[in-house]
């Protein structure tokens, strides 16, 4: 894991002393340069890095010699925004006024790489002493003891970096001295794996770990905070198992979540057995009971609801704006139950233990929508999630374009029961126009991916749709 860092300095002299300092700590170090505060700013957007080291006095632009402090603290400014978990230190060559010293107290104390409470904001005066080489020796030597505090198996190889990284930042947390790791996939950009930690007495844990943007992170913690743990029942959910980490991961932050040991996904026992599927299915509506008991009831436009999850603009809708059904539908205006809904509820974010328990995963999604939106988007999930079982979307388009009656639908699939209790769920939490509304709306969104066969797609949307327009 060699440490990336952005060195911001317009003094050749400086420049070459710090260079020469990162080579003698870490000879892998890789090194982006930056003159002036134009370039670094550019630097930060687009790149990620572990260390910035910036001259506090720089110029605006190149080629420009009107060098200032001000320009230095439009650098830091930039980095809280961009990148507010990445150190950075300050290099001045003078006493540093009180109100700069002030801004630059502003970051974060955090513990990374094994360092214990570190401040993530230092400043370093340039007079030949480099107070700073303790720092980075301490960061470098922090991130080559995560290398060695664990035995990673190698279904750890297909990880990325950062993601290694977040894991063994746990294991050291729990003084683990082995890792087995399985990756899971996700649709939503982020990076999501399993991780189950061995301790020296033999004792194991197993951790979701999902990498995903600081933002997002923040998001998801915030959506779980205020939904999750105090309304599902315990077991139900994938719980917290440390607080989330912000730090060291360039522009990431990784979230941990406690998981029962032996766990499979719903699309898995479905493959296997559609009938205890199916009655786990049943379990989680019961369990769900807490979102949808809290219920209530807007007026939505059918149109805005489908571009809330296919704008006009995606190159996906140009198909769905030539259909000539498609205005009669969206300019419907219907009643829709709304509640606290998971938001994506696909196969795999289903987890089922061995005694046939379901438990929740992935929140970033949580929030108020549709009371049917659940059971319809895992009920789709088995027609068009790329990793569902392939032999749930072998109905035909005949039967797909009859949606809306089960019979049809459903007939000669080893999923029937499957897709019975799904759309039994979703009819006994929401109200005809609500569901069909919102079958309409997500069977549109498909047409996002572009492994979705946009036929099919489109028969299971022209089938709730005309359903809709039938019950005006």
């Amino acid at each position: 894991m060699p440490i990336k860092v952005l060195i911001v300095e317009d003094e050749d002299a400086s420049l070459e002393e710090t260079l020469a300092l990162l080579a003698k700590v870490d000879p892998e170090a890789e090194v982006l340069v930056a003159a002036d505060r134009d370039t670094a700013l550019r630097h930060l957007e687009e790149f990620e890095f572990d260390l910035i080291i910036c001259d506090l006095k720089i110029p605006p632009a190149p080629n420009d010699l009107d060098a200032d402090e001000a320009h230095g603290l439009a650098v830091h400014a930039g980095a809280q925004a961009l990148c507010p978990g990445t150190p950075l230190i300050f290099l001045t060559g003078k006493a540093t006024p009180t109100n700069v010293q002030r801004q630059l107290s502003f970051g974060a104390v955090a513990d990374f790489y094994g360092m214990g409470p570190t401040p993530l904001i230092q400043l370093a005066i340039k007079d030949g002493n480099r107070q700073e080489v303790g720092y980075i020796t301490d960061m470098v030597d922090g991130l080559r003891s995560l290398q060695q505090c664990a035995i990673m198996d190698p279904d750890s190889s297909d990880l990325s970096e950062l993601m290694m990284r977040a894991i063994l930042t746990y294991a050291k947390r729990l003084s683990a001295t082995e890792v087995q790791v399985a990756s899971l996939s996700g649709l939503s950009g982020a990076e999501v794996a399993r991780a189950t930690f061995k301790m020296p007495n033999g004792q194991t844990r197993s951790i979701l770990v999902k990498l995903q943007s600081l933002g997002a992170a923040q998001d998801e913690m915030r959506r779980y905070d205020v939904n999750v743990p105090n309304k599902l029942r315990l077991g139900y959910f994938a719980s917290t198992a440390a607080p989330p980490l912000e730090h060291g991961l360039r522009k990431g932050a990784a979230l941990y979540y406690s998981l029962a040991s032996d766990t499979s996904s719903l699309f898995l026992v479905a493959s296997e057995d559609s009938q205890t599927a199916a009655s786990i299915i049943e379990s989680m509506e019961r369990d769900h009971g807490p979102w949808t008991s809290e219920h209530h009831v807007i007026e939505v436009n059918v149109g805005e609801l489908r571009r809330s999850r296919l704008p006009d603009t995606h190159p996906g809708a140009a198909r769905l704006l030539e259909t000539p059904w498609i205005n009669e539908v969206e300019s419907m205006r219907v009643p829709l139950r709304v509640c606290t809904t998971h938001g994506d509820l696909h196969g795999l974010n289903v987890l089922v233990d061995l005694e046939h328990r379901a438990t929740l995963i992935d929140y970033g999604d949580v929030g108020v929508s549709s009371a049917a939106l659940d059971p319809i988007t895992l009920e789709m999930s088995f027609l068009f999630h790329k990793e569902g079982p392939r032999e749930a979307n072998n109905r035909s388009l005949e039967q797909l374009g009859a949606w809306t009656d089960l019979g049809t639908y459903g007939s000669g699939s080893k999923y029937d029961p499957v897709l019975r209790a799904c759309r039994a769920w979703a009819v006994r939490v929401a109200p005809p126009r609500t569901l069909y509304a919102s079958a309409y709306a997500h069977a549109i969104r498909q047409l996002k991916y572009g492994d979705v066969d946009p036929d099919r797609a489109m028969a299971v949307a022209r089938s709730a749709g005309l359903a809709l327009l039938d019950l005006a």
